[in-house]
C-alpha cells in the first residue's frame, strides 16, 4: 500500500505523540543521534509488539535487536 502525503500532513511529533498508539496509518518518527539513543527511546516509548530503526550500520542493527523486546523487531 502506497500513502501519499501534503506537507501540510506532516508536523514535528512531540512526546505525547510517541507515547501515543494511534490504530491508523500515522507515524511518529525520531532521528537520533547514535544507536544507544534509538534503543532508550523505543524503551520509553515502544509497544513491545513492533519496533523498528533504519540504518546501513549491521552491527547498529544487531545492537538494536539485541537490546530492544518486542515481538517483532
Amino acid at each position: 500500500m502506497l500513502i501519499f502525503l501534503k506537507d501540510s500532513d506532516i508536523k514535528e511529533a512531540t512526546n505525547e505523540d510517541y507515547a501515543t498508539e494511534f490504530l491508523d496509518y500515522i507515524l511518529s518518527v525520531k532521528v537520533v543521534n547514535d544507536i544507544d539513543e534509538a534503543i532508550e527511546h523505543i524503551n520509553k516509548y515502544g509497544t513491545k509488539h513492533s519496533e523498528a530503526i533504519v540504518t546501513t550500520n549491521y552491527f547498529n542493527s544487531e545492537k538494536f535487536l539485541q537490546r530492544v523486546d518486542a515481538a517483532a523487531v
